[in-house]
């Protein structure tokens, strides 16, 4: 087993059983199909682009436990984890993104940072809800995305993505909170209703809200890279992409405009 793997594979562990461990559940032979079930609906919530690994995982340790007796069936198996529809390739034009964080930041300034960091950084829903202050480098210049205790990063691409200077105004005029950068009242990182405010907002910016979500924000920061003429090989390093294949897939028939410097151009 690769060393990544194996640390996958024991962070998914810890994190069910601190799970576990709030349900009053002590040992591996007192988990239920509930637990199981409720397990993966929390991890949809909270990270749906993980929540599938995390059940792949736990499939594989149940596994080894049922060959080793400490259980008699295992139960992972039965719970339904929903099919993953490939969506159709969305990104707004420059003049949508223009006329959607202005609408932001009028009328939705707690959600405004965030969705500006999910265009000029190009980060996933989980890696900008999980983002702290010391992420934040404006020394040096850039956005470090780091696996947090609760936020694995997807394929393990932590990476540093230059600061834009939009971004980096936007970001110092943010009072801080407790761990989180994008906190609300209660202290905690903003889990809830972001796909919703992000409709609400488009919608006042006059957009199509059609498929509109923070993956959205995210596909735009990479196609925009790709019509400035940036390098693939970056936008790939940038994303966190698992190879530049899947870069390639996603943004290769985009024309070249023209070449200019890098995130500064967004």
């Amino acid at each position: 087993m690769r060393t990544k793997t194996k640390e996958w594979y024991e962070w998914c562990e810890k994190y069910f059983l601190d799970f576990c461990g709030k349900k009053g559940v002590e040992y591996i032979k007192d988990i239920t199909f509930d637990h199981l079930k409720e397990f993966y609906k929390t991890r949809m919530i909270e990270a749906p682009e993980g929540a599938k690994g995390n059940m792949r995982a736990l499939k594989a340790i149940f596994n080894y436990a049922l060959r080793e007796g400490y259980i008699n069936e295992n139960l992972v198996k039965k719970v339904q984890i929903e099919k993953t529809t490939k969506k159709i390739f969305r990104d707004l034009s420059f003049e949508e993104i223009d006329r959607l964080l202005a609408a932001a930041k009028e009328h939705s300034p707690g959600y405004y940072p965030l969705f500006a960091t999910g265009y000029y950084a190009g980060l996933r829903a989980g890696e900008l809800r999980y983002l702290e202050p010391d992420d934040i480098n404006n020394k040096e210049g850039y956005v470090y995305v780091q696996s947090k205790p609760e936020n694995l990063i997807k394929d393990h691409q932590e990476r540093k993505i230059p600061l834009n200077n939009k971004l980096r105004e936007i970001l110092t005029a943010i009072k801080p909170g407790n761990r989180w950068l994008f906190e609300t009242k209660e202290g905690t990182p903003r889990i809830n209703n972001l796909n919703r405010e992000i409709k609400r907002i488009g919608k006042i910016a006059g957009i199509n809200t059609m498929g509109l979500n923070m993956q959205v924000l995210r596909e735009t920061f990479g196609s925009h890279l790709r019509k400035r003429g940036v390098d693939i090989a970056l936008i790939s390093q940038y994303t966190g992409h698992s190879s530049i294949d899947v870069t390639l897939r996603h943004y290769a028939h985009i024309k070249i405009e023209q070449t200019h410097d890098k995130i500064n151009l967004l």
